[in-house]
Order: C-alpha cells, then sequence, then structure tokens
C-alpha cells in the first residue's frame, strides 16, 4: 500500500489506510553527504538492500548532497570532493548520480527533505538539487515527495 503524502512547510504527513495486522518498517536517514568523498557508499548501498529485501519505505531528511563545491560556497574544498565531481557541471553530475545510485530504491522511497546544504545551494546558486532529484526519481514511478527543512514528520494510520 502506498501512503499518502501531504507537505506544508516544514510538516509532512504521510498517511496509511491500514487493516488490524498491519506493520510497515520505515528506513530514516540523514547526513549522507553523498557527493563527499568521506561518504560510505558500500555501506549507504547495503543499508538500502536491507530496506528494499524488507519492503521498506524510505525517508531521507536532509543533507543527501554535500553540495559545498559550488562555486559560491565559501566551505569549497577540492580536496573534499570526490574527484568524477571536480567539474563545472558539478550540480548536475551529483544529482544524475544520485539519481542512478537511488534508481532501484525509487518505489520504496517517500520523502527527501532538504538540509542546510541543499537550502545554502538554493540561497547561493538558485537552484533546488532536492526538487531536480525527486523529479528524476518520480518519473521512474517514485512516490517521493519533497521535505521541507527542519520541522515534522507525522505518520497516520487509519485501521478501517
Amino acid at each position: 500500500m502506498i501512503p499518502t503524502i501531504e507537505v506544508r512547510g516544514a510538516v509532512a504527513k504521510i498517511r496509511f489506510d491500514a487493516s488490524r495486522s498491519w506493520k510497515q518498517d520505515i528506513w530514516v536517514t540523514s547526513d549522507n553527504h553523498f557527493d563527499a568523498i568521506s561518504c560510505n557508499r558500500r555501506l549507504l548501498k547495503k543499508h538500502l538492500d536491507e530496506a528494499k529485501s524488507r519492503n521498506a519505505y524510505i525517508l531521507i531528511i536532509g543533507d543527501w548532497f554535500d553540495a559545498m563545491q559550488g562555486r559560491f560556497d565559501p566551505r569549497r574544498s577540492m580536496d573534499e570532493i570526490r574527484p568524477e565531481y571536480r567539474a563545472n557541471n558539478y550540480y548536475d553530475l551529483i544529482v544524475d548520480d544520485s539519481e542512478k545510485f537511488l534508481a532501484p530504491y525509487a518505489e520504496n522511497l517517500l520523502l527527501i527533505a532538504d538540509g542546510n546544504h541543499e537550502t545554502a545551494v538554493e540561497k547561493n546558486a538558485s537552484i533546488s538539487l532536492t526538487d531536480r532529484l525527486v523529479r528524476s526519481l518520480r518519473t521512474k514511478g517514485s512516490p517521493v515527495v519533497r521535505g521541507g527543512y527542519g520541522g515534522w514528520i507525522k505518520f497516520l494510520v487509519d485501521f478501517s
């Protein structure tokens, strides 16, 4: 069963219609910093594979991207970026690579929310990396939506 998801500002409501015997695993992650050299992609993939094998829904609640290597970021350090992203189209590369990495889990993804790294890019470079990633995953059949920065996730379960 795919829940309905409503996001208003920083509050996401995820509503399930369920039977009394219903059980659902939900896997929550944050601060993955996918494009950073320090991201342990092997471990991340292992956890995502386990979530998929359990038919768990996946919530990414901020800082999927490190995204600190853009031209306008004062924290910029080429030593922190993976070599494959050291190019002028850095933002395109990290969104495209994230979409490829997350594509096998598209049907399990419910929410990708902004963290301070994504909001800094939006502020400084006028681009929403999260919107681009969510749009791309939705073309793969994902129910994923963009969540806000901070706030709450409310799970509503109707046992009718």
